[in-house]
């Protein structure tokens, strides 16, 4: 026994114990400085050093920190001044956890909504009953709207970009501005497209239109009321285009919106991560810009060939709806501009006025 007390005493086996863990490892004066760390630590990225240097403590602590695409619990230990600090990676199980939940939510979303859709169809009796059916469906949306971007980052961790065909972004852009025109068609929102014909890129669409339902959901749940929303696509180079979105609130009306959404403060943000994903995959910046009354959300994308060949080089000028499980309806289901549910006479905003109160 009192062999092992001595090797616990012998600083140079603890230095050597550590620096041959798996764990990240530091020891932290009260100041900050960091006095020693293991070569594992010395991977980190500023964040989660930063994080350590402030992570001094006189009582044993236990925190989750986040950074990108990466998870850890930092332990903090206090000894004599010093604060022994190792960090255990904890994505794994995260990531595995995520999909099946996801899976289980679409599953109930299913579920419930064909339940909902018997009620209306055989003991609907009025609006009153029509508002609550709304109020059901647009609260299972608005919960799907919390797994779908963590569903595509999962996606695109795991994928290789030949894993994506070459697509029309053109065609892509068209239906996504269709799509949302459709949607707010009952706000008074000024809706304006500009897409130039004819360009393709391998990317993936659906990921990509889900960081501009994203942006375009922030400018919702902002201050003020949105006056206009503008789509644009067009080439900026010899092998570039340039897809962007803008929101405006030049008028300064206070919100009317509301969004059904939970309120939440994250340390680790699923939109930054997504848009992050789509850089690394397919070689695009994605750029976010906020002025004076209005702000915008731009994509620079690599062009590709046509797998159709030169001889297409138009849009095909189809108007295609939304669909209900789509990118941008799922996310702005979270403002309930888009009922499944239709109403006879009553304004709903009447009948369930007090329902985010309650």
């Amino acid at each position: 026994m009192s062999d092992i007390a001595d090797i616990a005493l012998d600083t140079k086996f603890l230095h050597d114990l550590y620096d041959r863990s798996f764990m990240a490892a530091a020891a932290v004066t009260t100041e900050g400085r960091i006095v020693y760390s293991n070569p594992v630590f010395s991977q980190l990225n500023e964040k989660i050093v930063s994080e350590v240097c402030g992570a001094a403590s006189d009582t044993p602590t236990e925190k989750l920190l986040f950074s990108g695409p990466s998870s850890y619990h930092m332990f903090v230990t206090p000894y004599e001044g010093l604060s022994i600090v190792t960090l255990s990676p904890c994505g794994s199980l995260f990531d595995d956890y995520i999909p099946m939940l996801s899976a289980a939510v679409r599953d109930t979303l299913n579920k419930v909504t064909n339940a909902s859709d018997r009620i209306d169809e055989n003991f609907n009796s009025g609006d009153i009953m029509t508002a609550l059916l709304n109020s059901i469906d647009s609260s299972l949306m608005a919960l799907l709207s919390e797994f779908i971007i963590p569903e595509h980052i999962f996606a695109l961790r795991s994928s290789k970009p030949e894993d994506f065909p070459v697509v029309s972004v053109s065609e892509g852009a068209r239906r996504f501005a269709e799509e949302l025109s459709g949607i707010i068609s009952s706000q008074p929102v000024a809706m304006s497209t500009t897409i130039s014909p004819g360009m393709f890129a391998r990317v993936d669409l659906k990921a990509l239109i889900l960081v501009f339902a994203g942006f375009i959901v922030s400018c919702m749940e902002a201050e003020f009321y949105m006056d206009a929303i503008s789509v644009r696509l067009e080439r900026t180079g010899e092998s570039s285009m340039t897809f962007t979105v803008s929101c405006s609130n030049i008028t300064k009306k206070p919100q009317t919106l509301v969004s059904y959404s939970l309120s939440k403060k994250l340390p680790f943000q699923p939109e930054e991560e997504l848009a992050r994903l789509i850089e690394e995959k397919f070689d695009c910046r994605i750029k976010h810009f906020v002025g004076e009354g209005y702000m915008n959300t731009s994509a620079e994308i690599p062009m590709a060939e046509s797998p159709f060949g030169s001889s297409v080089k138009n849009s095909k000028g189809m108007f295609f709806g939304y669909s209900r499980f789509s990118e941008t309806n799922i996310m702005l289901s979270r403002f309930r501009l888009n009922p499944r549910y239709k109403f006879k006479s009553t304004d709903e905003r009447n009948i369930l006025k007090d329902e985010k109160d309650t």
